[in-house]
């Protein structure tokens, strides 16, 4: 989708192209420094975390992929934060297709497929306050005893709904910086989506005036 928005914006100043571009050149997979891969970033209660691995996809399952056959209803399930508003938005997402291709834009391109030079960054896409923000980050997802810790997909090779939960988290993590916090609580994602009801409800209104996403590529 080619189609520009006033208004441009990139979570965190970060560039998905030209990270990936620099990961493949130096032969490296992409680690997000903004959003470390560390216990610390989940902010769990102590001793929680102390038998925690972070992991990528393709080390917990052989063939990874964001979508396997498809998004479905059913897909997603909740980890063990509880969350059944996640899982219940991720639902309603795979009811639209156009609106999932704008949440995940260019899935197939993002898939592990050689062709695609893999490099453990992906990207995502959010309508928040008016404009549409893209959300990088490393495929590093957090899991116990070799099982993902949060949201996740009922197939055992599908993460595109615990990467973009990832994804949101981020997002959150950034509004606790903004209240003088120096800690982020995954479960703080919960807040954020729940004070976000009207901006999901002028989404669909958007998707409807035909509004397009703008073009953040380069």
């Amino acid at each position: 989708d080619k189609c520009i928005m006033a208004n441009k914006r990139r979570f965190g100043d970060q560039n998905y192209v030209k990270i990936k571009k620099t990961c493949v050149k130096k032969g490296q997979l992409f680690v997000d420094t903004l959003f470390p891969p560390t216990n610390a970033s989940l902010f769990l209660e102590q001793g929680r975390s102390s038998d925690i691995v972070w992991k990528r996809p393709a080390e917990l399952h052989n063939d990874p992929h964001l979508f396997v056959e498809g998004a479905s209803p059913n897909d997603v399930t909740q980890g063990i934060l509880g969350n059944c508003w996640f899982v219940s938005a991720c639902s309603a997402l795979t009811h639209n297709q156009h609106l999932l291709n704008r949440v995940i834009p260019d899935a197939e391109a993002q898939e592990w497929d050689p062709k695609n030079e893999y490099a453990g960054v992906f990207r995502f896409r959010f309508w928040r306050f008016g404009s549409w923000v893209e959300v990088v980050i490393d495929d590093l997802l957090p899991t116990r005893d070799g099982k993902l810790l949060f949201a996740r997909s009922k197939t055992p090779n599908e993460f595109w709904s615990a990467l973009l939960e990832k994804a949101f988290a981020n997002i959150g993590r950034k509004l606790t910086e903004k209240k003088n916090k120096k800690e982020f609580d995954f479960s703080f994602i919960s807040t954020i989506l729940q004070r976000g009801r009207l901006s999901v409800s002028y989404f669909i209104k958007m998707l409807h005036s035909q509004i397009q996403p703008e073009n953040v590529d380069g």
